[in-house]
């Protein structure tokens, strides 16, 4: 997807579950950094999005969640569960 919009889009996705303790600190630290140098300019929109699997009475529950920023501001947000039977 991001190519479709060449250098207006980046996407930066992290898998920490392949990282040891202190490569993930170093990850969120660099994450913080930049969020905070983006979150008051008017021409960025930050997006995250991520989706979980839980157990509930020994059923497994999926869901997902995205949230949205711009200026500093909460401006989307939406969570989905999506049912049994489903995979993250």
């Amino acid at each position: 997807m991001s190519t479709s919009f060449g250098s207006r889009v980046h996407i930066n996705p992290c898998k920490p579950e392949m990282k040891d303790d202190e490569e993930k600190h170093k990850l969120i630290d660099n994450h913080k950094e930049r969020v905070c140098k983006l979150l008051d300019r008017n021409n960025h929109l930050i997006i995250y999005s991520d989706g979980s699997m839980i157990k509930k009475r020994g059923f497994p529950q999926v869901g997902a969640a995205v949230v949205s920023y711009h200026n500093g501001e909460e401006v989307f947000s939406k969570t989905m569960g999506m049912g049994q039977g489903q995979g993250v």
